[in-house]
């Protein structure tokens, strides 16, 4: 059967506009046929009444039948169906009732009929047979009961049903056109709509893109702030959570990126689950995570919830066959509403720095101290920024003493700071603020062109050595800046020696080793300082362009142990072999003194020489040293 979907425009259009007139003339002709069955069940008039009580109990009973059946409008051919058989029992009930009661004046009836036969019909043809019937019917009562006004009836009749079914031609065509129209609307609204929601379905799509990880899926960075952002716009209490896994590094180099990316997705499934109940974790970028909880928990709470987190994290993680583990540091604070939320971030990010220097795997808090600390070394980073680094920068000097000539040989140049507003600043917190903000080689290069000035003015010509960051040697601009400003004065290179740790080199060893090469070829001495507390082996020192190895003071902080003169004269050894000089640092009392001239040492540097001292008081050892 053809449904209501499948029909074309017209015949919804002639479908959904009848639809009303035929069930309102189902509706009427019902109750009137059933009015009338009651009518003639109480009030029989004779024998005649009772054929025409069964002509109209039926006629009732099937249009009410149908009244139920066609609740929706179907197809057309089911309407005209429908229109016909209730054309026919009009018609029927119609003779029935002149056939036993025959009265000249209900021929009117026919005319009627006509009409209604038009105006309900759902095509001109149905509409021209049903009239035509009707005439056929009327001509047949006149033609029984010989009347005289039959044929004015008949005209009369004629003239209505070619009237109505012209008028109602129209009127159809001019109701389809507007339904059609309606119909054509309500598609340009559908399809309107459709593109709309499609539109609004990629705008989603498209933000859910921008808000979130392509590799885990997690909230990204963008995402995390707003969060933030509306956090502190609401003035709820909660945390800023940060976390960083530890040893995320050994993973890549060792198993390789694709991995890498392996554990991240491992991890944030388990952040996911572990947070779902208290907040959305994201990724901020590599293996770096942050969460922000609207919350009212106390601290202590916090951390046990947090710590809670770094447990499941460091359940091991089966992957392709492997079982790799690792650990994650997270770093808490409080929500301020008086801060902003690059404070808060700060925060929570130096809290999270705490916590990887404690011994990762562990929760820290942003507290008080803290932000005593935090606000310092923020001046410190402001402090080195400053233009005038160069005014708050001087150099101290330590002496690096020969064992056979008794005499100082060179000076390592070591810069000392005092903060316009702190005042005199540790050197190793200065130099730590300094890498980690990238302004260390700012710093290296105030410090080089200081030495270069000694060494160029001063009346005799002691060698100075001068300290190179991992920054320094990893960065090929930062090594181009150090060679222009070395280009840019003359004098002996050997005079000025760099000296460079073995864990700086760590880090791009083929870089580095390049610019070591650089800097050697231009006659600079170069230096391995804190020898033996780095991972280097014996190829990488035949690849670099040493010509010093300054051991590390921590393999003569007990010199009565017997090991550590057999682990000194290893490394005299390595330096024989290796055709370089090799320097003891630490020597700060006699008994380490005696030790080195015992190990074969040549040069030794210590606080038993001399402790860091001024150009003027190096002068003066310089010359008591020759003198001695």
């Amino acid at each position: 059967m053809q449904t209501t979907a499948t029909l074309t425009a017209r015949e919804r259009a002639v479908t959904q506009t009848y639809w009303p007139l035929i069930r309102g003339y189902l509706v009427v002709s019902f109750v009137y046929y059933l009015a009338l069955t009651i009518a003639h069940f109480f009030h029989l008039l004779g024998d005649l009444s009772v054929p025409y009580f069964f002509a109209v109990a039926p006629s009732s009973l099937l249009l009410g039948a149908m009244t139920l059946h066609c609740r929706k409008p179907g197809s057309i051919r089911q309407l005209i169906m429908v229109t016909s058989v209730v054309h026919g029992v009009v018609l029927f009930n119609t003779i029935a009732g002149l056939t036993i009661d025959f009265n000249e004046d209900k021929l009117v009836y026919f005319l009627i009929i006509a009409m209604i036969f038009a105006f309900t019909s759902l095509s001109q043809w149905q509409a021209v047979i049903a009239s035509a019937v009707a005439m056929i019917a009327l001509a047949f009562e006149i033609s029984i009961h010989d009347t005289q006004r039959g044929v004015m009836y008949a005209f009369l009749a004629l003239g209505a049903a070619i009237a109505s079914s012209a008028l109602s031609y129209y009127l159809r065509g001019i109701i389809i056109s507007i339904a059609e129209a309606e119909e054509a609307a309500q598609i340009a609204r559908t399809k309107a709509e459709k593109r709309m929601s499609e539109a609004q379905t990629s705008a989603r799509l498209m933000k859910k893109n921008a808000m979130s990880d392509s590799l885990t899926g997690l909230p990204n960075r963008r995402a995390f702030f707003d969060v933030l952002e509306q956090q502190v716009a609401s003035e709820a209490e909660g945390w800023v959570i940060l976390m960083d896994l530890d040893g995320f590094k050994h993973v890549n180099d060792t198993y390789g990126h694709v991995m890498g990316d392996e554990v991240l997705k491992a991890v944030s499934f388990r952040s996911r689950r572990y947070c779902e109940d208290m907040c959305a974790m994201s990724r901020l970028g590599g293996d770096e995570f942050g969460a922000v909880l609207n919350t009212s928990m106390s601290e202590e709470e916090l951390v046990e919830w947090a710590q809670g987190l770094l447990s499941r994290l460091a359940q091991i993680y089966p992957i392709e066959g492997r079982y790799i583990q690792i650990s994650a540091s997270i770093g808490c604070c409080r929500i301020s509403h008086a801060g902003s939320e690059t404070e808060l971030f700060q925060n929570a990010d130096f809290a999270l720095l705490h916590a990887k220097r404690s011994g990762k795997n562990r929760v820290v808090t942003f507290d008080d101290e803290q932000a005593r600390a935090f606000a310092q070394r923020f001046k410190i980073e402001q402090g080195l920024r400053s233009a005038k680094l160069k005014e708050h920068i001087w150099l101290r000097f330590q002496p690096q003493f020969c064992l056979r000539t008794n005499r100082i040989v060179r000076a390592e140049a070591l810069a000392r700071w005092e903060h316009p507003e702190l005042g005199p600043v540790m050197p190793q917190l200065f130099i730590e603020v300094a890498e980690e903000c990238g302004l260390i080689t700012k710093l290296t290069l105030a410090v080089i062109e200081q030495a270069i000035e000694i060494v160029r003015t001063q009346g005799h010509e002691l060698p100075l050595s001068i300290n190179l960051s991992a920054n320094d040697l990893n960065a090929n601009q930062a090594t181009d800046a150090i060679v222009r400003m070395l280009d840019e004065h003359s004098f002996d290179p050997r005079l000025l020696e760099f000296e460079v740790t073995e864990t700086a080199m760590l880090n791009d060893l083929e870089r580095a080793t390049q610019n070591l090469k650089r800097l050697a070829q231009r006659g600079h001495p170069i230096a391995i300082d804190d020898f033996g507390t780095g991972y280097s082996n014996y190829e990488m020192l035949l690849s670099l362009p040493i010509d010093k190895i300054k051991i590390d003071r921590a393999f003569i902080q007990n010199p009565q142990n017997p090991r550590t003169e057999k682990i000194l004269r290893s490394m005299v050894e390595i330096a024989r072999a290796l055709e370089v000089e090799c320097l003891l640092e630490g020597v700060e009392d006699e008994l380490g003194l005696l030790l080195a001239r015992r190990v074969g040492l040549g040069l030794v540097q210590g606080y038993h020489i001399s402790r860091p001292c001024s150009l003027e008081a190096l002068h003066q050892l310089e010359l008591y040293s020759a003198a001695g």
